[in-house]
């Protein structure tokens, strides 16, 4: 055969996650079993596993780790079983079913588990599933292919339910088979990564790293966006990764460093630029002597501590701890040129450096005074209620008014009396006038 474990890289495992309190999930790759000779490997391919006990169901735990160890044992010891590797799998899992099934009747309770197993022969791979853990085919420059079918029936309230687990007394599982060339991988996982990544997400993993590393991210990725599953993922590649890639990938936006040679450059970069603004800052405002703003925007100055303790903070800062740090960069040719800082400009108006003040003796911090005593004040009494107003007494309606009584018609008057002729006025008698008095006689 042309496969063999030289030419692969492979990797499975499992991971409790972060919300279950147990890991439900099993996992199993024929090549770790000792009771499977090299010889039998060789002849009907070698097999991979990952099993779901399902939740919520009695001894998943049980149901599944037993569904991995009698697949591996029955797919490489039944002797009655067909020659062909597809049929084989095929077989081997409707026996492996109906022993969950027996173990169930005896302990009387419905332990069951999903399988989703990869065997690999002849430049070939065959995916057989029971339940809903899929299985995915990554082609370099195709996009993910899902291999399996996922048992589920689904409610007309849209929740699901298996349509059939290992440990129903009869099972028929979904099979694929496709060629296996030079720089496939095959991945099985359990639904505790699949609802959490995307298949481009895991495959974007898996085409960059080696399989150990690619298990690792992808259980460490699900379990940041929450891990509410227990998470089980085998990747088995047809070729070697050499190393990790150094450029950053993007899951879910999120960077990820191939090898710290960036991450030291940029700190290295970041040490330099804090140690040049240390040194401008100190030319431009003295240590002798800092002017600090004042929240009312007066300016005071502060004058410099004995202990080398911040006036603001009151935390030991000595000069020399600015710019003492420790940076761990690989050594490495191919490491990319660590650009300079540009230099600071000489032009820059610089404010003339005040005379040094005398050294002060440090003076004692007056006693703390007694905060004045004041009896305390009685509350006011509580203002009572006002009472509630008494409503206003009804209004009487108005009464109707009377209607007006009829006006009596004016009396006739009477036609004017003749008036009587003015009497005739008497001449006015004639006004007697004195004699003149008499003349005397000479």
């Amino acid at each position: 055969m042309g496969f063999s474990t030289k030419t692969v890289d492979i990797d499975i495992r499992t991971d409790c996650g972060r919300q279950r309190e147990n890991n439900q999930d099993s996992v199993g790759r024929a090549d770790q079993y000792k009771q499977v000779e090299r010889d039998l490997r060789e002849r009907y391919g070698r097999l991979y596993i990952v099993a779901d006990g399902v939740g919520g169901n009695d001894d998943g735990a049980d149901a599944s780790r037993m569904v991995v160890d009698n697949l591996i044992e029955r797919f490489y010891k039944d002797s009655d079983l067909p020659e062909d590797p597809e049929s084989r799998l095929v077989e081997a899992i409707k026996r492996t079913s109906k022993d969950v099934y027996h173990e169930a009747s005896h302990r009387r309770n419905n332990m069951r588990s999903t399988v989703v197993a990869a065997v690999i022969y002849d430049n070939q791979v065959t995916i057989a599933n029971v339940g809903d853990s899929p299985a995915f085919l990554i082609r370099p420059g195709q996009a993910p292919k899902r291999l399996t079918i996922a048992h589920v029936h689904r409610s007309d309230k849209g929740k699901g339910a298996l349509s059939q687990a290992m440990g129903d007394e009869e099972v028929y599982p979904a099979k694929f088979t496709t060629t296996f060339q030079e720089g496939d991988v095959v991945v099985l996982c359990s639904d505790g990564l699949s609802d959490l990544l995307s298949p481009e997400e895991i495959a974007a993993v898996v085409e960059r790293y080696p399989a150990k590393e690619a298990t690792e991210r992808l259980i460490r990725e699900a379990n940041r966006r929450g891990g509410h599953d227990n998470i089980s993922v085998g990747v088995v590649r047809y070729g070697q990764i050499e190393g990790g890639e150094t450029s950053p990938l993007a899951i879910g936006r999120v960077p990820i460093v191939g090898n710290g040679a960036m991450l030291g450059g940029l700190t290295l970069v970041a040490v330099v630029a804090l140690g040049l603004t240390f040194f401008a800052w100190q030319s431009i405002f003295p240590r002798d002597e800092v002017r600090l703003l004042e929240p009312t925007g007066v300016a005071k100055t502060a004058t410099p501590n004995t202990d080398d303790r911040s006036p603001l903070l009151g935390i030991v800062t000595p000069t020399s701890a600015l710019l003492t740090t420790l940076v761990s960069i690989p050594d490495t040719p191919t490491a990319a040129p660590i650009p300079t800082a540009a230099p600071i400009p000489t032009t820059a108006p610089v404010l003339p450096r005040p005379s040094p003040r005398p050294q002060r003796s440090p003076v004692p911090p007056p006693p703390p005074t007694e905060p004045p005593t004041t009896a305390p004040t009685e509350p006011p009494p509580p203002t009572e209620p006002p009472k509630p107003t008494e409503p206003p007494p009804p209004t009487e309606p108005p009464k109707p008014t009377e209607p007006p009584k009829p006006t009596e018609p004016p009396k006739p008057t009477e036609p004017p009396k003749p008036t009587e002729p003015p009497k005739p006025t008497e001449p006015p008698k004639p006004t007697e006038t004195p004699p003149p008095p008499p003349t005397p006689q000479i």
